[in-house]
């Protein structure tokens, strides 16, 4: 495993790609997390099986979560706003009915709150959020990826190697 570990290393060095093929024990994973440790980055681990799609590693649309602490947010900035009140208690209008009203009242606004207003609404309104899989963030925080390819199904290599 030292030797592995000093192939593995040696190539991360030259930014060369690394492919890790061996039996089961011996030692891929193993080394994969020394190589995190003493480099102090996060290491991603996916355990790919014959049913892994390539949403599951790079990401998709999903359906938007907490919808309603988004309204919440996205009424209490418009009350203040357009009524000078924070209370959204003491209003009866919808949020759609606040939101027509801020834009009525607010169309060449461009102060901060009205965008922040604006960056609410756009995503109270939409159906789908991106949610990166492990492959994205990986390259966004740029640690050491660990992909178990072993029993991964060939639609799924193909697509990953474009």
């Amino acid at each position: 495993m030292r030797r592995l570990f000093l192939l593995v290393s040696r190539a991360l060095k030259n930014n060369e790609p690394v492919l890790l093929v061996g039996e089961t024990g011996c030692g891929k994973t193993t080394v994969c997390q020394m190589l995190a440790n003493v480099a102090g980055c996060e290491l991603f681990t996916v355990n790919a099986h014959r049913n892994t799609e390539t949403a599951d590693i790079v990401g998709s649309q999903r359906p938007m979560r907490n919808r309603s602490t988004l309204e919440k947010q996205l009424r209490e900035r418009v009350l203040l706003t357009a009524l000078g009140t924070s209370k959204p208690e003491g209003c009866s209008m919808t949020t759609t009915m606040l939101l027509e009203k801020f834009q009525e009242t607010f169309k060449s606004n461009t102060s901060p709150l009205s965008a922040e207003i604006d960056s609410l609404r756009s995503k109270y309104l939409s159906l789908f959020q991106w949610d990166d899989g492990p492959l994205v963030s990986a390259m966004k925080n740029r640690p050491i990826l660990s992909h178990r390819r072993n029993i991964i199904g060939g639609r799924f290599c193909a697509r990953t190697n474009k």
